[in-house]
Order: structure tokens, then sequence, then C-alpha cells
């Protein structure tokens, strides 16, 4: 776990930033390109902040989901080992890679889109790249482009919560596990026993840099969205 400080502590521009929410002009309170990582467990709501900064800033957004690997170049799972009694749900059958490691992203093509989008925001006078994967810190390259990082913390909210959370939720144009036909207790089990453990073995959170802001993913979407911004925008944490 990283030793930083919690980032929902009171940030001093959290209230000017709310009001710059509302106009869309929070950009004028970033004095240069900024690159900043989101990193955080799956479920946590990085995608959903992504857009939210991406809509009160104009900021680019490069997403590790672009990059995953052809499923014949990622390497290979097989989750049936997780149902011994051979009862694996038929929405699982499909998931033959494994893209929850740091093989199955193109790194050197996930770079070069986030070189490019540092370039574009130059050209185009925009101030903000943000840069999400929860695999993120598996990459040293991309972690030194960033200025600062935003971890969503996820060890205050019930793993129950956690869970729902995906189990409800579409994904990469997918229908959710929960429209698919995947009973909850049966997506625990695919929870618990791949995707936190894959999490807990390949996040490499002990490589976030000083400049990490940490939120806590159990705020209201606005309170986080102003948080994180505000943190952005203080040129104290920069």
């Amino acid at each position: 776990r990283p030793s930083i400080a919690l980032g929902h502590r009171a940030f001093p521009n959290v209230g000017k930033t709310k009001r710059l929410l509302r106009t869309r002009s929070v950009i004028q309170l970033m004095v240069k390109i900024q690159v900043i990582g989101v990193v955080g467990c799956t479920g946590t709501g990085k995608t959903t902040l992504c857009e939210r900064i991406e809509d009160a800033s104009g900021a680019v957004l490069v997403s590790g989901d672009s990059f995953f690997l052809p499923p014949d170049l990622a390497p290979s799972l097989d989750l049936r080992k997780l149902w011994e009694d051979g009862d694996m749900p038929s929405a699982f059958e499909k998931k033959t890679a494994d893209t929850n490691v740091p093989q199955s992203i193109d790194w050197q093509g996930f770079d070069h889109a986030v070189e490019t989008a540092i370039e574009s925001c130059s050209v185009a006078g925009k101030r903000l790249v943000l840069v999400e994967s929860f695999l993120l810190c598996s990459s040293q390259t991309i972690l030194e482009r960033l200025d600062k990082v935003l971890f969503l913390d996820h060890r205050s909210i019930s793993p129950e919560i956690l869970i729902r959370r995906k189990w409800e939720r579409s994904h990469l144009g997918k229908s959710s596990y929960k429209d698919r036909g995947v009973s909850l207790e049966d997506y625990t089990r695919y929870w618990n026993e791949y995707v936190l453990k894959r999490y807990e073995e390949h996040s490499c959170l002990c490589r976030l840099p000083p400049e990490t802001v940490v939120l806590d993913c159990t705020l209201p979407e606005e309170e986080l969205t102003c948080r994180a911004l505000a943190a952005l925008c203080d040129p104290e944490s920069a």
C-alpha cells in the first residue's frame, strides 16, 4: 500500500473548482500541460472519473483498455479450474485470454498513444492528458511521463459493493455479467479467485510516485471529480 497522504483531505480550492465545473472553465487553473495517471482496482470508477474530468477540462484521454493484445497473442486463461464441479457459467467460456496481466497489453502502442496525446495537446492548446489503466504501474516508461497520479482507493469500500458494481456494469461494448446470466455468487467466485488476485499480484502499487493523490472511491461522483480537479489545479501539489 502506498504510504502517501489521503487525497480526500480539504483542498484549498475545492469550492472554486465546483464553481468552475459549472462553467467548464477549470482548465484556466492549469498553467502547463499535465500528464495524469489514473489507477485503481477495477470497479473503483476510473473510467467514470476520467470522463467527468474530460468533460470539465477538455482533457485528452488515453485508456489502457484500447491496447489489449489480440486473444491469440495474449496469455491464455482457463477459468474452468474455478468450477471444479464443471458448472462454469457459459458467459466465461469465451474468456480464454488473460487480460488482467501486464503481458496482455501492447505497451509500446500505449506509450506511443500517450506521446501523441501530449503532442496533440500542445498543438490544440489543451493542457491535460489523462492516462488510465489498472496496470499502469507495470510500465516504468509510462510512469516516467506522468506529472501526477490519481489513485482511486478501494480499501474503505466493502468487497460486496465493489463486486456488485462490476457484476452490474457493462464494459468495452459488452453487456454486464448480470445481463449475461451470471449469478452474483458465480461472479463473486470469479472476482475473488481471478480478478482480485491478478490485481494484487500485478498492480505494482509500490511503484506509485510521490506525486500520487489518493482519493476515496466511495465519494459521490461530483465530489470525487471536484477533489481530483482541485488536486490537479493546486500548484502546491504539482
